[in-house]
């Protein structure tokens, strides 16, 4: 499956993987009730702590391996400001012990060994057809586009099939309590500010190996002038990279999977 033999015998050397998660706003939503706003400080915090605590949880896998294998990709100075800033973060935000001897096991490991048997161990996957064949929405780290969107697909036997996608997990919640549905559709992407949305891309970014698959959704009226200001606050942020969806970018598309434009920050 590789294209070349050197890319082959580089890739399988370091022993790059990307672990993500899935399900973010659900989990937000269930996590307080709809009283945290996906965008706003309490959200952000719980973000950081998720991405940290499922990139503990991979880095322990990785030197498990790497124990059993004794194959190590070296790379000492990284991983040790990288296991610091792990522990800063467990420390900040829910002080827990147990994470914390497990980041001082791999802290040692990383003194004696200098590495770990992936070069890299965690990544954030855009949402995209994926989520369509689960009939699911909420994907990946990305706030609730809508809470429910008409989706078409091919299908092998039937050809075309039409559906409405909603929030597997949330659907009878919402039907229950309306005040949840309530909360839950003021938190939508294009009722969250840019700022709002960078500082959720932001706070995944910190423990994550790779850059972060997060569009930043902007409304149809949005200018040239809003999109340099966001690639601007990127940079200051230090992100590795953006997309920023604008609805209705092309004539008589509206769909957020059927057009992005994506922005690197240099």
């Amino acid at each position: 499956g590789y294209p070349l033999p050197e890319i082959r015998e580089k890739t399988q050397s370091i022993k790059p993987v990307g672990v993500g998660m899935s399900g973010f706003h659900t989990a937000l939503l269930l996590a307080f009730r709809g009283r945290v706003d996906y965008g706003s400080e309490a959200a952000q915090k719980f973000a950081r702590a998720t991405q940290a605590y499922l990139t503990l949880g991979t880095l322990n896998v990785s030197a498990e391996l790497a124990d059993l294998t004794d194959h190590v990709y070296e790379n000492k100075p990284y991983w040790s400001g990288h296991l610091k800033e792990l522990s800063e973060t467990i420390s900040e935000l829910s002080d827990d012990e147990e994470a914390l001897t497990q980041l001082d096991i791999l802290s040692d490991w990383v003194d004696s060994r200098g590495g770990f048997y992936n070069c890299l161990t965690t990544s954030q996957a855009p949402t995209g057809s994926v989520s369509v064949f689960l009939r699911n929405i909420d994907t990946g780290i990305e706030p609730f586009f809508a809470l429910a969107q008409n989706r078409r697909v091919r299908d092998a036997d039937k050809g075309w099939v039409e559906f409405v996608l909603r929030p597997a997990e949330l659907q009878d919640l919402f039907e229950k309590y309306p005040d949840f549905l309530e909360r839950a559709e003021a938190q939508t992407a294009l009722k969250l500010s840019p700022r709002e949305q960078l500082g959720m891309l932001a706070a995944f970014q910190y423990h994550c190996h790779t850059g972060v698959s997060k569009t930043i959704n902007r409304p149809k009226d949005a200018t040239v002038d809003d999109i340099e200001n966001l690639i601007a606050e990127s940079r200051e942020k230090r992100l590795k990279g953006i997309t920023v969806y604008r609805d209705s970018g092309l004539d008589g598309i509206s769909s957020p999977s059927d057009q992005t434009a994506t922005a690197k920050p240099a």
